[in-house]
């Protein structure tokens, strides 16, 4: 894989979402057969009736090792230092807008009419702003030289960023903010 070059796109699924609203674009160079290295940029777009139009770009870019390779399969760790830009409106348990999340965006409940009620519980939305730590641990297979599929674990091991006028710094492994898991597929070229 030396010298190799791909692309590849993915689907997110997190904690609470079968398909999160959204697509990961990825290149990625081989170093040699263990060290690779990833720059990725994430899109998020959610527009719902009644609710302000959702949205996010988090490019970001990742070393990756493969400690277990074998002929056709690759288990890989990685890190990196990623950015985001983000416009969710949701509040946390104790009810402050969360910093750089991807959440799960639950439907209100419907009015007697069958019209959606529009969802006053989210606080105003505001442009969050942050920088962060990416981890991620993964399998890949190889279908032949140039195809591959696969699937990665990644989360945000660090985040520091703004929120309107507050500054905030997150540190947790978790999986119900920043955790989600990724199916790829990429195409490699000699």
């Amino acid at each position: 894989m030396t010298g190799s070059l791909g692309f590849g796109v993915g689907v997110g699924a997190g904690a609470n979402d079968l398909v999160k609203p959204g697509a990961h674009i990825y290149m990625r160079y081989w170093f040699n057969d263990s060290l690779s290295i990833v720059p990725s940029v994430q899109f998020k777009l959610l527009k719902r009736k009644d609710i302000d139009m959702q949205w996010g770009v988090a490019p970001s870019t990742q070393l990756i090792y493969c400690p277990w390779k074998t002929a056709s399969t690759r288990f890989a760790i990685g890190g990196g230092i990623g950015l985001s830009f983000d416009k969710w409106a949701v509040k946390d348990a104790d009810g402050r807008a969360e910093l750089g999340s991807q959440p799960s965006l639950p439907y209100p409940s419907p009015q007697p009419d069958g019209s959606p009620t529009p969802d006053t519980s989210q606080p105003p939305s505001n442009v969050t702003v942050a920088i962060y730590v990416p981890i991620s641990a993964g399998v890949e297979h190889f279908f032949a030289r140039w195809f591959s599929m696969g699937v990665l674990v990644t989360d945000h091991l660090v985040e520091y960023g703004k929120n309107g006028d507050k500054w905030a710094l997150a540190a947790s492994i978790d999986n119900t903010k920043s955790m989600e898991m990724v199916g790829f597929l990429f195409f490699y070229t000699d």
